[in-house]
C-alpha cells in the first residue's frame, strides 16, 4: 500500500470560529480493505466562504496549501508536510499529523529571488474518511469538515435530509474510463497415466488479478422518488449497447444514502464520498478483492 507525503498551507484563525462543515455518510465502509487516495484540487468548507485548501496527489504523495486570514483579516498561509498513513481509527481511511510552518521574508513578484525563512507554529491533523471527505483540526481548535470545490460540473444536494454533500448532476453525458479489478481462476487440461490409458483431467490454477478498462458514457436519468440514478452506457456498435446503472438511495435497513452498481455480474458499493465529478470508486459488496473505479477522461 502506497503511503503518500502531504504538504499543506494553512491559516488557523478562520478555522477557530467556523461552522464544522458538511458530514458525508459512508454506508458499508467497513468492507473497504482498500481506499482511493484523496481527490486532487480545491477543497473547502461550504459553510465558510473565502478560505480553503488546494491539494495535489502525485505518485502516492500529496501536496497542497490552505489560503486564509490572520486575526486582523490579512491574508496568510502556512505550510506543513508529513506522511499520509492508512488509519486504524474507525471510519477513517487516511490520516496525517504534522507541525504547521509559517514562512516569511521571500521576494516579491518579479524581484530577485530571496529564500524565505520559516517558524514552527501549531499542530495539524488530517483525517480522510472517503476520497471526497476530510476532517481537519488545527491545534486545540475544533475540527472542520472539508469537501472538494467543484466548479466545472453542475452539482446538487440530492439527499438534503441526510447530508449537504453535493453529487454531480451529469444532466449532460460525461465520458468515463471504468476500471475493474477481478480475480479469475483458469482451468487447464492435464494428462495422467492409468492402467486404461491417458486421462485428461481439468486443473484449476490460482486466481490471478485482472485489470480491465472500458470507456462509458455516464448520465443522470429519471428515477423513482428518493432515488438518484446514473446510467453507464457503452455502445460497441450502433445496434448493441452495454448498460449499467449506479443507483443511490436510502436502502431498507440503512440510516443514510449510499450507491450500488451491478457491473458485469458483480455488485459494488459506492459510498457518497467516493463519488465525485471526476472519479468514483466502489468495492465488492461480498467483501471480495474486486473493485471498480471510474475516471473522467473528457469534459464536453
Amino acid at each position: 500500500m502506497i503511503r503518500p507525503l502531504a504538504v499543506l498551507l494553512i491559516s488557523f484563525s478562520s478555522l477557530a470560529l467556523a461552522q464544522e462543515g458538511p458530514t458525508v455518510p459512508c454506508v458499508d465502509c467497513e468492507i473497504l480493505d482498500m481506499s482511493p487516495y484523496p481527490e486532487s484540487g480545491l477543497w473547502y468548507n461550504p459553510q465558510q466562504s473565502g478560505s480553503g485548501l488546494n491539494l495535489e496527489v502525485q505518485g502516492g504523495r500529496l501536496a497542497g496549501y490552505y489560503y486564509g486570514y490572520d486575526q486582523d483579516g490579512d491574508p496568510e498561509w502556512r505550510l506543513f508536510s508529513g506522511e499520509l498513513l492508512p488509519s486504524e481509527l474507525p471510519g477513517v481511511q487516511w490520516e496525517l499529523s504534522a507541525t504547521l510552518l509559517r514562512f516569511s521574508g521571500g521576494n516579491c513578484v518579479g524581484c530577485d529571488h530571496v529564500a524565505p525563512e520559516y517558524t514552527e507554529t501549531d499542530s495539524v491533523k488530517l483525517e480522510f474518511s472517503q476520497r471526497n471527505a476530510l476532517s481537519i483540526a488545527i491545534g486545540e481548535h475544533a475540527p472542520q469538515n472539508f469537501v472538494p470545490l467543484t466548479f466545472g460540473t453542475r452539482v446538487k444536494t440530492f439527499f438534503p435530509d441526510y447530508t449537504e454533500y453535493r453529487m454531480p448532476d451529469f444532466d449532460e453525458p460525461a465520458q468515463f474510463l471504468v476500471y475493474t479489478r477481478v480475480d479469475t481462476a483458469t482451468e487447464t487440461a492435464s494428462t495422467t497415466q492409468s492402467n486404461r490409458g491417458d486421462v485428461q483431467k481439468p486443473k484449476t490454477t490460482p486466481a490471478v488479478p485482472t485489470l480491465r478498462a472500458t470507456q462509458f458514457t455516464v448520465k443522470r436519468v429519471d428515477s423513482e422518488p428518493g432515488e438518484l440514478r446514473y446510467r453507464l452506457t457503452q455502445r460497441a456498435d450502433p445496434l448493441i449497447a452495454r448498460v449499467y446503472d449506479i443507483v443511490c438511495s436510502v436502502e431498507e435497513g440503512q440510516s443514510a444514502p449510499g450507491c450500488l452498481l451491478e457491473f458485469e455480474e458483480r455488485l459494488y458499493r459506492i459510498s457518497l464520498g467516493n463519488f465525485g465529478a471526476t472519479r468514483f470508486f466502489g468495492k465488492a459488496v461480498d467483501g471480495g478483492p474486486e473493485w471498480v473505479e471510474g475516471q473522467r477522461i473528457a469534459h464536453d
